[in-house]
């Protein structure tokens, strides 16, 4: 029988604290799916998945543009790498990087109900390379033709994560559409923990770097890594979706503010 300290945690209150138990049966559920094949997974990753194509109208896709939405977004990611174990607390309440200060970095942010709820940062080359070129090998990929930009500080607000993608992957597809149309980017590269780099694959279709995974990654407080890119022209718009639920709506549409416009509205150095 499990030890329940293993499983269980107590605040100094006394109160039974949740999140160890719910990572504790994700671990259980992640430890099953590994037994399936490959297929079969992934298969059961996209039937997860509820790919509306007419999102909530309080949503909004836009560029973090104002102090306020950085801060917002740097607070969001903050918390979701501490709960996870990527970074340690700072003091500021927020994660901030020297990538952020950079004008070749663009943090996009999705807004519900003016509340910032998901973020994500497109890291453009500079003479300071990529974040995750220290530790995997970016050669393969400028071999082949196109511009690179690595994805990273990806956060989504705790109420949305069970939601069945309903931040995520309108993040993530405004995200696409501004690399092809804004910069020509051709291929994404990405750094991702081994435990999501199948949602990424079976969801996102990226592709893995190398096969084995990087046990110490300094940008994520040495957790293991896994390295991935996905090649853009190569994911049509329609087989992002292939193989998911997907529901018509009533013909609305989600509010995306104008990139070309947000654009000119760089992250502010020092946040």
């Amino acid at each position: 029988m499990l030890h329940c300290s293993r499983i269980l945690a107590l605040t100094k209150r006394g109160t039974l604290c949740r999140v160890p138990i719910q990572r504790y049966f994700h671990q259980r559920l992640r430890a099953a799916l590994s037994l399936l094949p490959r297929a079969l997974r992934f298969a059961l990753y996209r039937s997860f998945v509820d790919c509306d194509l007419a999102p909530d109208p309080r949503l909004t896709l836009k560029i973090a543009q104002t102090k306020e939405e950085l801060e917002a977004c740097f607070r969001l990611l903050h918390g979701a790498y501490v709960s996870s174990g990527f970074m340690r607390p700072d003091p500021s309440g927020m994660r901030v990087n020297l990538y952020h200060a950079l004008p070749t970095t663009t943090t996009l942010c999705a807004k519900f109900d003016g509340s910032v709820v998901g973020t994500i940062s497109l890291i453009r080359e500079s003479v300071f390379g990529f974040p995750l070129q220290s530790i995997f090998d970016l050669h393969g990929i400028r071999e082949k033709k196109g511009r690179i930009a690595e994805v990273s500080a990806l956060a989504v607000d705790q109420r949305f994560r069970n939601t069945g993608g309903s931040i995520l992957f309108p993040l993530m597809k405004f995200m696409y559409e501004y690399c092809i149309t804004f910069f020509d980017t051709r291929h994404l590269v990405i750094a991702v923990n081994p435990n999501r780099i199948e949602m990424y694959e079976s969801l996102l279709l990226f592709q893995r770097l190398m096969e084995n995974q990087v046990d110490n990654y300094d940008f994520a407080n040495g957790a293991p890594a896994v390295g991935a890119s996905l090649d853009l022209q190569a994911a049509t718009l329609a087989n992002r979706c292939g193989g998911r639920r997907q529901r018509a709506g009533d013909g609305r549409s989600h509010r995306l503010d104008t990139p070309a416009r947000a654009d000119t509205q760089r992250p502010t150095p020092g946040l």
